[in-house]
């Protein structure tokens, strides 16, 4: 019969006071082995989610708000009105 090695596997026992519902103990086994060792209390599992930014308070479904075309100045508006090409105004 062939064995075969079993890697990238962790498995974790944890003791719990049902009472409570908190961890007392926490191992790790080797799934080749059956070897376990006992791991710090301070053993995370899973470690805690990352918790995203707060978003400002849109409502869903509200577009994204357009962000206006600069103005041009009057300087440019008079120079716009003076090159149209017409009869020069008197």
């Amino acid at each position: 019969m062939n064995e075969k090695k079993i890697t990238g596997v962790r498995v974790y026992i944890l003791t719990v006071d049902s009472e409570t519902n908190t961890v007392l103990k926490t191992e790790e086994e080797d799934p080749n082995t059956g070897h376990r060792t006992e791991l710090a209390p301070s053993f995370q599992a899973v470690p805690p989610k990352a918790v995203p930014a707060p978003r400002p308070p849109v409502p869903p479904g509200t577009p994204p708000r357009a962000v206006p075309a600069p103005r041009p100045s009057k300087k440019a508006a008079e120079d716009e009105k003076a090159d149209k090409g017409g009869p020069p105004k008197v």
